[in-house]
């Protein structure tokens, strides 16, 4: 339950979010679950359709790929608190699913 309050003040945060009602906060929080992610702990692979979206929360999240030309990661882009992550990737008339966050 906690957990729900700390994410219905996160919400409240974002611009998106921020002008509307308590109610209807609530009825939005309903469909995340939270989910946390260790340091290195991948969320989507690049050859795998995502099956979910995640907003961050808090902390960073890095997309990576791996150099064609070298055995190691570039990183294309660092994700801050606020973004969605996977959204992007559902093609049209995919069915969405429940979205989490990253703590």
């Amino acid at each position: 339950m906690e957990e729900k309050k700390t994410f219905l003040s996160y919400l409240k945060e974002l611009e998106i979010f921020n002008r509307l009602e308590d109610k209807d906060l609530q009825g939005i929080s309903e469909l995340f679950s939270i989910v946390k992610f260790s340091m290195g702990e991948p969320i989507f692979f690049e050859d795998k359709k995502p099956k979910y979206f995640f907003l961050v929360m808090k902390g960073e999240v890095r997309q990576l790929i791996q150099s064609p030309h070298e055995n190691k990661n570039i990183t294309l882009a660092i994700y801050k608190k606020g973004y969605l992550i996977g959204f992007p990737s559902f093609e049209a008339g995919t069915k969405l699913t429940i979205p989490s966050i990253i703590l």
